[in-house]
Formats: C-alpha cells, structure tokens, sequence
C-alpha cells in the first residue's frame, strides 16, 4: 500500500519484485497560499484487506515533505 503522490522509485521497487500496488492518495488542500496534504484515513482503512502485506510510509514524506506527528502515526499503526 501506497500513499500517493510518492516518490516513483518506490513504484518501480514494487514493481521489480513481481508485487500488484494498492494506492490510498493523500488529500491534496490548496487554500491559496500554500498546498498541504493529510491522510484519508477511512480511504486508508477501506483500501487495507487481507492481500495487503506491506504499508510503505515515508516520514517525512517524500515528494511533498509532510512530517507525520505521534498521533498521525499512532493512528496509522491502529488502522479501524
């Protein structure tokens, strides 16, 4: 499981091992000023079943340079 937009080496080192991909995308906010990008966290969860064998997270995040906190990834180690 990915969390798009992702750094496409990563794709690619998926892809090399003969393994599908599961995407869950980021939500992109745009206010203006300045882009943020937070985690869908029930996309997240309804993306997850029992072929999901990897969750690739990138802290911080790359290409957009989010920094996960404790209870983002608290959250994500407790999916529902």
């Amino acid at each position: 499981m990915v969390q798009p937009p992702i750094y496409f080496p990563f794709m690619d080192a998926i892809k090399n091992q003969n393994k599908s991909v599961n995407h869950s995308p980021l939500i992109r906010n745009d206010n203006g000023k300045h882009i943020e990008y937070e985690i869908d966290y029930a996309q997240l969860d309804a993306s997850i079943n029992t072929n999901t064998k990897l969750f690739l997270l990138s802290n911080p995040h790359n290409p957009v340079g989010k920094m996960y906190n404790k209870d983002q990834l608290t959250k994500l180690a407790n999916p529902s």
